[in-house]
């Protein structure tokens, strides 16, 4: 999974980098890239040929930006995602279709926006506290800073109770994760933040379609939706737990002639026994 962080402020920017960067490569899969400030580091993971195209960190003299996840766009909009930012005009972020991340600090004005997808499906981690400031899509950076982070013993309460954590709720103290469809906006020099909601939350309707109308409907997003995350891919490799909705894919993908298929597990299970 390709991921980033960024760290900033006294404490943070005398980390040693590369002991933050194995939390966001740690089997060292990935290619990395580390973007330097006179406040402290940006980094980010991702593969070099990843079926998204364009650079997944971004800098001139007015931005420096990563991101991390993955979009249907067939490659990273730099150009008007950061207009977007800079004007304030939130709402066109809802265009962005996937799962994604991205942190982008303005140089000129001394600010750091953050923001989560339509779902919250990538997580992103935030941590504001005494004018240190570190985001990141992987909670185990979180771990390896030079400040003491107290366990959250809220998390256990609601690890137990519901069996996941709820809302923004980590289990370290202080530390928590980005609301979906939201632009989190930090200032630097002063630490006060404010959370931007860029589109309205994903709700279950009130009624839901049933049979063929329903069949038709996944149908249409499969045809329209899925050959846009396969196009453009030298090699695609999809894991299948023998189900409908892999197979499904699959099905739509280009050039379907020449993809392999296979279902991997312990001989004799019974993943491997039903999708024979």
């Amino acid at each position: 999974m390709t991921s980033y962080f960024v760290c900033l402020g006294k404490e943070l920017s005398n980390c040693g980098i590369n002991y933050l960067v194995d939390t966001i490569n740690p089997y060292k899969t990935l290619n990395t890239k580390i973007l330097n400030t006179n406040q402290g580091w940006f980094a980010a993971s991702f593969h070099k040929n990843a079926p998204l195209k364009g650079a997944k960190y971004f800098e001139d003299k007015d931005w420096i930006a990563v991101f991390a996840g993955d979009l249907i766009e067939k490659s990273i909009t730099w150009k008007l995602i950061l207009e977007t930012l800079e004007y304030r005009n939130y709402k066109m972020l809802k265009n962005l279709n996937g799962y994604f991340s991205i942190a982008a600090l303005n140089k000129r004005e001394n600010k750091l926006f953050v923001i989560s997808d339509r779902r919250s499906q990538l997580p992103v981690f935030y941590l504001i506290d005494n004018m240190n400031i570190c985001i990141s899509t992987e909670l185990s950076t979180f771990c390896r800073l030079p400040i003491e982070l107290p366990f959250n013993i809220e998390w256990l309460w609601e690890y137990l109770f519901f069996n996941f954590p709820v809302g923004q709720t980590t289990f370290l103290e202080n530390v928590k994760r980005m609301p979906p469809a939201s632009v989190l906006e930090i200032d630097i020099e002063s630490g006060e933040y404010v959370f931007h909601e860029y589109a309205t939350k994903f709700r279950k309707k009130k009624h839901l379609l049933e049979g063929k109308e329903a069949l038709e409907y996944a149908y249409d997003v499969f045809r329209n939706r899925m050959p846009k995350y396969f196009t453009g891919a030298n090699n695609i490799a999809c894991a299948l737990t023998e189900g409908w909705d892999g197979r499904t894919n699959l099905s739509f993908c280009p050039n379907i002639n020449s993809v392999v298929a296979y279902t991997y597990g312990v001989p004799g299970c019974s993943d491997l026994a039903e999708a024979s």
